[in-house]
């Protein structure tokens, strides 16, 4: 069978730019390495992706009934797939198999055919390729990393260390993640307890008074910690922000009502003044009719006073004298007509008696 094609660095980088390991799956390679001394070992990386970076957050040992010599081992696969089923879930981020591992004698640090074929079987289940990495110690360790595509290795560069990996992806799931990547439906599940008794900060930081923990600053808060306060304050800081914005809302709905109830009051006192004014004008016209009255009165001759006060007027004498008339016609009349409606009566009364 045609050999699988072996590419430089960066030769893949749009697939495959970097890999990153975890302090935890590290120290679990060392583990196995050295626990097996001369003998071939290895196990299966598990992690993500993210931005063409292959992140290995967990390395799986190979098992319990393992075959392990010089030039060959093999694993367990029903343990090291209990162990995917159990791991997987517990992060926060779906972890899953990004590649395998295995211990090379002396300073081979590339595959054999066996191994190629182990690759080629691996790929056909792989949707973004898997990585391989060798492990060589001569004398001192070191690792090979490789990146399987369809039938070319490419090397790829590699850190070790929980520094270089975005704080979620080593966070672990709460209870309502684990259950959700574990299927188990809402009705099935059960409220937990919480778990904090005690601030962390009564407990101490380092096992050895005055000497800092390798990896680690005692005078600040690990990554995760970090990350769960910016949560806590950024949940808070927009819970406030909501509260302000309703408030302003209220204030706002406030304003309006006040300036609506100023505009109906001024309304009103706009049409108070109107019927104020029209009940004015005809006191206006009363008054300007009596003055002009007064002006033509002021036409007639002027009444002239004696010393006592009393008028002396000059159509005076007039007057009188028509008095004077009206009182003497008016007994000549009534005889007159006394005197010839008796005789008309009496004749009357004879043609009455006469007729009788």
């Amino acid at each position: 069978m045609r050999r699988l094609q072996y590419l430089d660095y960066g030769q893949n980088k749009d697939r495959c730019l970097h890999v990153v390991l975890s302090d935890r799956a590290y120290a679990s390679i060392l583990s196995e390495v050295m626990k097996n001394g001369d003998n071939e070992t290895g196990g299966v990386l598990l992690g993500t992706i993210y931005k063409n970076i292959w992140y290995v957050v967990e390395s799986v040992d190979p098992g319990l009934v393992t075959t392990n010599t010089q030039d060959f081992f093999r694993w367990d696969a029903e343990y090291v797939n209990h162990l995917l089923d159990k791991l997987c879930p517990i992060y926060r981020f779906m972890i899953s198999i990004v590649g395998f591992w295995h211990r090379h004698p002396g300073s081979m640090d590339f595959f054999s055919s066996t191994d190629e074929n182990t690759i080629r079987s691996n790929l056909k289940n792989s949707k973004y390729g898997l990585l391989s990495m060798l492990v060589n110690i001569d004398p001192k360790l070191r690792m090979t990393f490789y990146y399987c595509w369809q039938e070319t290795l490419t090397r790829v560069k590699y850190d070790v260390g929980d520094e270089y990996f975005p704080v979620e992806l080593l966070e672990y799931a709460k209870p309502d993640g684990i259950a959700e990547k574990n299927g188990i439906p809402e009705s099935k599940r059960f409220e937990i307890l919480p778990n904090k008794v005690y601030s962390s900060a009564r407990f101490p930081k380092t096992v050895f008074p005055g000497k800092k923990p390798q990896g680690a600053n005692p005078d600040t808060e690990q990554p995760a910690a970090q990350m769960e306060n910016y949560r806590e304050t950024i949940d808070r800081l927009q819970k406030e922000n909501t509260e302000l914005k309703n408030a302003a809302a209220e204030r706002n709905a406030e304003k309006q009502a006040l300036e609506e109830e100023i505009k109906n009051l001024k309304a009103t006192i706009d049409e108070l003044r109107e019927e104020d004014k029209v009940s004015q004008r005809p006191d206006e016209i009363q008054v300007l009719s009596t003055a002009e009255e007064a002006a033509d009165h002021n036409d007639d001759p002027p009444k002239e006073m004696c010393p006592s006060g009393t008028e002396i007027a000059g159509a005076a004498p007039e007057t009188a004298e028509k008095e004077t008339v009206s009182e003497e016609t008016e007994p000549a009349d009534n005889e007159t007509l006394n005197e010839e409606s008796e005789p008309a009566d009496n004749g009357s009364d004879s043609e009455e008696n006469a007729s009788e």
